[in-house]
């Protein structure tokens, strides 16, 4: 708590091992203030993701041992709760959402089905609620009415990263986590991207943590950053800071 304040997110030193002895994150403390945008860097394989899953509650104890602990809302443990309590509270999604990097969309439905599954697994609404649900999303992403009954398989990537959104968002999550959102988009399309992280700061509140290679998107959306270099936290502070900060300079130009 700083100044009687409660982080939606708090990480608080977080370590993480997959073989023992060899900790892939070493006491991480980081914290992410409601309705502000955490941006945290790093090379690939610097355990971005693994930080990301352990937030959303996607991995825990079972995938390897850890020590400290991330809490959600100043209250839930989500590092220590067991599966069937993550999903009794409804933390997974309906207060942490999350898009992948590769969007992990289900090929085997159109957008339609995605939307849907994601309430049908999560809420108790009526068909005329989910229609509405689905319509106000989709608005909310820049995504036609149209684009409904369309194959996954046939959308190009930003679409996909636009559909995954949606699907997040119908839960209306109090937190969103971003892993690597514009990697393997053109300029235009991550320029898109871009703006909807800050819409959805701007008229929904949603408190994000991003994570990313990319010092441009990072100058674009970042409230505060942070670096993990060799699984510790090596800078934190603000986007500016960070571009006075030696460290940082030399992961921008790839040394």
């Amino acid at each position: 708590m700083v100044g009687g304040y409660v982080a939606l997110i708090e990480v608080k030193n977080f370590s993480k091992y997959y073989e023992e002895d060899k900790p892939v994150l070493k006491d991480i403390s980081l914290r992410a203030e409601r309705g502000k945008t955490l941006v945290i860097i790093g090379k690939s394989g610097c355990g971005k993701s693994t930080l990301l899953r352990h937030i959303a509650g996607l991995e825990g104890v079972q995938s390897g041992p850890i020590e400290g602990e991330i809490v959600l809302e100043g209250r839930w443990k989500i590092t220590h709760m067991p599966e069937r309590e993550i999903v009794e509270q409804g933390l997974r999604g309906r207060v942490v959402g999350m898009l992948f990097q590769n969007s992990a969309l289900f090929d085997f439905l159109d957008v339609e089905g995605n939307l849907r599954w994601a309430m049908e697994e999560n809420l108790h609404l009526s068909p005329s609620e989910i229609q509405d649900k689905i319509a106000e999303v989709l608005e909310t992403v820049d995504i036609d009415l149209r684009f409904l009954k369309r194959d996954v398989s046939t959308l190009s990537g930003g679409e996909k990263k636009r559909v995954a959104l949606a699907r997040a968002l119908v839960l209306e999550p109090k937190i969103l986590l971003y892993d690597e959102p514009t990697t393997g988009l053109d300029p235009p399309t991550a320029a898109e991207i871009i703006r909807l992280i800050n819409r959805l700061r701007q008229r929904r509140r949603i408190t994000s943590v991003v994570t990313t290679h990319d010092m441009w998107c990072a100058g674009k959306i970042a409230d505060s950053m942070a670096m993990i270099y060799q699984g510790s936290i090596c800078f934190q502070g603000t986007y500016q800071e960070a571009l006075e900060n030696a460290q940082v300079r030399s992961f921008m130009e790839g040394k």
